[in-house]
């Protein structure tokens, strides 16, 4: 009787082995490639991969933020080893999503993998302009400004940010607009163009005040010096 009673719950899962699951940003990924007899291993390693991510204090969706952190020691490790299981989990044929990618991408960011993170990002904008996704091309190309800002090059760092932000105030996405005003704040200032900065940094305090996000408040106010 016992082994009847677990047959419905294999079944289910072979059952639904093709459709979509949730990813660690919450929404599909495709486990199409993977063996049916891995697909519970692959499922609980989804699980601890997300786990891994939040550790590393890695937010789920768009995550594009003006704000500059310095990590410790604990979200290196945890964003290294989120890597690696998702590394381990493409060799078993998993692919995930572009929202998916930018976690990836943010995580290599956060262990010094820049080259990588530049490599997640640019998969994520390409499916996003396949798919026509605004609102994830914007946050990706945001996500490569960072990376080319971190690199010196602000010419090309600051049209990626003013990409980005054309197309958040395109589809009226104002704390992505907060975000890249913040980025921009932060590449005139290093060109020692303060009234600019300040410029730059207002528009988004005032927006990320608008929208109620407390953390971007914060962030556009540390910019600022108050």
């Amino acid at each position: 009787m016992a082994d009847d009673e677990d047959t419905p719950e294999d079944s289910d899962i072979t059952q639904n082995f093709n459709a979509p699951v949730e990813n660690v940003a919450g929404r599909d990924i495709n486990i199409q490639g993977v063996s049916p007899e891995k697909h519970a291993e692959v499922l609980a390693e989804l699980m601890i991969l997300r786990a891994k991510l939040e550790e590393a204090n890695i937010p789920d969706g768009m995550v594009v933020s003006n704000e500059k952190r310095e990590p410790t020691l604990e979200q290196i490790e945890a964003a290294e080893e989120a890597l690696e299981i998702a590394d381990e989990l493409a060799d078993s044929g998993v692919e995930f999503d572009p929202w998916g990618e930018i976690q990836l991408g943010c995580a290599a960011d956060l262990s010094g993998q820049l080259e990588r993170a530049e490599g997640h990002y640019k998969q994520a904008l390409r499916h996003f302009k396949r798919n026509s996704n605004r609102d994830g091309e914007a946050a990706s190309l945001g996500n490569l400004g960072t990376i080319t800002e971190t690199r010196g090059d602000l010419d090309e760092a600051e049209r990626l940010y003013r990409e980005s932000l054309k197309i958040f105030r395109e589809i009226g996405d104002r704390r992505g607009e907060a975000a890249s005003l913040g980025y921009l704040g932060t590449i005139v200032e290093t060109r020692g163009d303060l009234d600019e900065a300040e410029q730059f940094q207002r528009q988004s305090l005032e927006i990320m005040i608008d929208v109620g996000d407390r953390q971007g408040e914060a962030a556009a106010l540390s910019s600022l010096g108050i």
